[in-house]
């Protein structure tokens, strides 16, 4: 070790002595409680607005058929990026393939959005999303 090492480490060792220690922390008391409000007359709950639904409640969207465009159509992977032009589904469907972008469209098909484990598809009115790997 050089010297001039050691010679600033002993003169820092030995001005530390005598030096008083800090004060131990002691922490602030809790504060007070807070005063309770005064009670207002009994409002009732505001209602909230009803839920409308695209489908009727007693039809479960699995037994929709699927649209004809989005039939042997298999998501094989994503490439998701922040930018939404970036995000890239590659498909696979009839011995064909295919990679698109957000808003390109194949066969009847155009793509909506794009996921890390999903895109969803436009065809005509309706919205159906399929996840990677999912077997049509």
């Amino acid at each position: 070790m050089p010297s001039s090492i050691r010679e600033a480490l002993r003169r820092r060792s030995s001005a530390s002595v005598g030096v008083p220690r800090p004060p131990e922390y002691v922490p602030p008391p809790p504060p007070p409680p807070a005063p309770e409000p005064a009670l207002a007359a009994a409002e009732p709950a505001p209602v909230p607005p009803p839920v409308v639904s695209a489908t009727p409640q007693n039809v479960s969207l699995s037994a929709l058929p699927e649209p004809p465009g989005l039939l042997g159509v298999r998501v094989v992977r994503t490439d998701w990026h922040p930018l939404p032009g970036k995000r890239i589904a590659y498909l696979f469907a009839d011995g064909s393939s295919a990679e698109l972008r957000e808003g390109e469209a194949w066969r009847e098909l155009r793509v909506a959005e794009i996921k890390l484990s999903s895109v969803t598809f436009q065809t005509g009115d309706r919205m159906v999303v399929r996840s990677v790997g999912e077997t049509p």
